[in-house]
């Protein structure tokens, strides 16, 4: 029995460590850059760190639970977002600057990206 109290303080000794190892991720993360798309500002293999709050709050291990949104993403940010299911299995993150926002009108024609009926460099 006094085993079981001693694996037990040992237990309880760890929770303080485990929660500051929740919080970190709930608040920022690491992410490996996992392709060349966002070439020539961030190469494949490049490590990425990422605020998780900078738009809102979600639940932690649940990617849909949204509890509070208090900002959208702005045109010029980079974002990082889950794939979506029919993506390759092997990108499980997109990692994308973001080129337009709601009301924008966003094409390519030529290879060459237009915002609003204007040219994008």
């Amino acid at each position: 029995m006094s085993h079981l109290v001693s694996l037990a303080r040992k237990a309880r000794a760890l929770l303080p460590y485990i929660g500051i190892v929740l919080a970190t991720q709930t608040l920022c993360g690491a992410v490996w850059i996992p392709s060349g798309s966002m070439e020539p500002t961030m190469h494949a293999g490049d490590l990425l760190t990422v605020n998780r709050l900078a738009y809102g709050f979600h639940l932690p291990f649940v990617s849909t639970a949204e509890v509070v949104r208090w900002s959208t993403p702005a045109r010029g940010e980079i974002i990082v977002f889950n794939a979506p299911p029919a993506a390759s299995p092997s990108e499980a993150l997109y990692i994308k600057r973001v080129v337009g926002v709601a009301g924008d009108v966003v094409a390519v024609k030529d290879y060459r990206l237009t915002l609003n009926g204007k040219e994008v460099p």
